[in-house]
């Protein structure tokens, strides 16, 4: 694979030129495989919910690590990990501007109930 090479001149260094060919999804991929994005445990989701539940994590945040591995198309094996990120993964969207959570924190525990007990 060709390597990301960056502008060079320019007042912003950070903007990095694929190579021909590859895609803009593909690099994001590529800068979080590089930065180390492995294949979640259901204890790694657990601590995620418990941490929404409990209100030590908010919902952007929770919702932003559940993305980046559909953003960095990780490959998850565990069906029951796969539908707690999709779950998660959104969790922060509302119904329209000023309106309420679409899936409040009764749902968030019936969802962590679901990965204890190995529901997909």
């Amino acid at each position: 694979m060709e390597t990301l090479s960056r502008r060079s001149g320019t007042d912003n260094d950070r903007n990095i030129i694929p190579p021909d060919g590859f895609r803009v999804a593909d690099l994001f991929a590529v800068r979080l495989v590089n930065m180390g994005l492995v294949e979640p445990s259901r204890a790694d989701v657990e601590r995620q919910m418990v941490g929404l539940l409990s209100g030590a994590l908010g919902r952007d945040a929770v919702d932003r690590w559940a993305g980046r591995y559909f953003a960095a198309d990780v490959e998850v094996a565990d069906p029951v990990v796969w539908q707690a990120l999709g779950r998660l993964h959104g969790v922060d969207l509302v119904d329209g501007p000023g309106g309420e959570y679409l899936h409040d924190l009764g749902q968030v525990a019936e969802w962590l109930a679901d990965l204890r007990g190995g529901v997909s």
